[in-house]
Formats: C-alpha cells, structure tokens, sequence
C-alpha cells in the first residue's frame, strides 16, 4: 500500500459487510474472512537482480564461464598477475656521530633499497619466461685465446734449441688461437637458430597465456576459446 491507500486494493474485493444478529458481537466483531487468494491469482514474485541469479543453463552458454564448473566470478591471468606484484622503494638518513681524539665528528648516512613482493596465485599463474639470446660464451673464447698466446711464447723460447719442435707449437697456438674465434661463430649462429625457433614458440605462448582465466572457486584455468580446463599447477598444458 502506497501513503494515499486508505484500504488494502486486493482485501476489500473479498470482504463482505457482515449482518449483526447478538449485540455481543458489537463488542467483538470478527474479521472479514478471505479466500485461498492462491486459487484466485498467482503470487506475484519480485524479479532478480540483474547480474545476481543466472540460470546455470545460461551460465553453461556464457562465452566466459569456467569450462570446469560454469562459474562466472573469473579473473583474467594477465590481471591476477599484475595485481599481484608490487613495488616499493625506500629511502631514509642516518644522523650519528664518532668519538675521536680531537672530539666529537658528526657522521650522516644516507641509505635507500627497493622492494618487490608478489603473491603466491600470482606466481604460480605467472607467464613463461622469455627466452634469452647469448650470442658469443666471451669467457670461453677469451681463455683458449689466453691459452693459445701461451703456446706461441713457448715455442718460441723452444724454437731456438729445438726447430721442429718450435715450429709445431707455435703451429698449434696459432691454430688455437684463430680456430676457436671461427668455431665460435659457427656455434654462435646456430645459438641464434635455436633461439629464432625459441622465440617463435614463446610468442605462440603468451598469446595464448593472454586468453587463459582463472576460477577460484574450483582452482582451474581454462582458455574459454576451446572450452579447455587444468588444475593451476598444470596451467603450462593449455599453452
């Protein structure tokens, strides 16, 4: 009833005035009795909320529900794992002093550091790392050229007193020394055919890393595109 009813709009159709017979009944004066208004009209029921009750018909055919349980309460890979991570810096000064012989010398330290913490969902659904090229092992070349220079200088000290035997080590450290540049390089290019193909995969990869959602209420991820589910520790299977 609104403030402007002065009587129930769906009650007075079914009262009806009832005839004195007793002056007793003034004092009490029954109410009007209704009918089963279920028989008469069907309950009117409020509508759900929007967004709040969805059949799980529909749930099933929402492009986005969980393929595991038709959840629908699902967060993206990608946005779990930037909320996950934060950083943060810090900085401060330390005012101190030293006592010394000639007195009391103020000592002032400035010191500042950075933090990162991430979340252990956010690990765990983190994407795969990025494979890294290394071109030249510079290490490795360096000391077989060390190591080949120190055979020249020995067959030279040698050459002197043995001819043949001077002359094959100076010829095996100017082998080792130009040898291993050239081997390198070979070894080098085919670091970077591997790391073409690397590179390749890992794109394939993230592309359908971006795709992938995650349920929390069954601990799922499932890319919605092929109705694919795993448990979040195997989430490397759908990639």
């Amino acid at each position: 009833m609104t403030a402007f009813d002065l009587e129930c709009a769906r009650c007075k159709r079914f009262g009806k005035p009832q005839l004195v017979k007793n002056p007793a009944q003034l004092r009490v004066k029954p109410l009007p009795v209704a009918p089963d208004v279920a028989t008469q009209a069907p309950a009117v029921q409020p509508p759900a909320p929007s967004g709040l009750a969805i059949p799980e018909a529909e749930k099933s055919q929402h492009p986005l529900a969980c393929a595991f349980c038709n959840n629908l309460d699902v967060q993206k890979l990608s946005v779990i794992v930037k909320s996950g991570i934060t950083r943060s810096s810090t900085s401060g000064t330390t005012y101190g002093a030293i006592y010394t012989g000639d007195g009391v010398m103020p000592v002032t330290s400035v010191s500042s550091g950075s933090n990162t913490a991430v979340t252990q969902l956010a690990s765990a659904l983190s994407p795969p790392p990025r494979p890294i090229l290394n071109v030249f092992n510079s290490c490795l070349t360096a000391f077989f050229i060390v190591i080949g220079f120190v055979i020249l200088l020995i067959g030279l000290a040698i050459v002197s007193s043995n001819t043949v035997g001077g002359l094959l080590t100076l010829l095996i450290g100017a082998c080792v020394i130009i040898g291993m540049p050239y081997s390198e390089a070979i070894a080098a290019q085919k670091r970077k055919e591997v790391h073409a193909v690397q590179e390749a995969t890992w794109q394939r990869n993230i592309e359908n890393w971006d795709c992938l959602f995650y349920c929390p209420r069954c601990d799922h991820v499932y890319d919605p595109r092929y109705k694919r589910y795993v448990p979040s520790h195997l989430m490397y299977q759908l990639l």
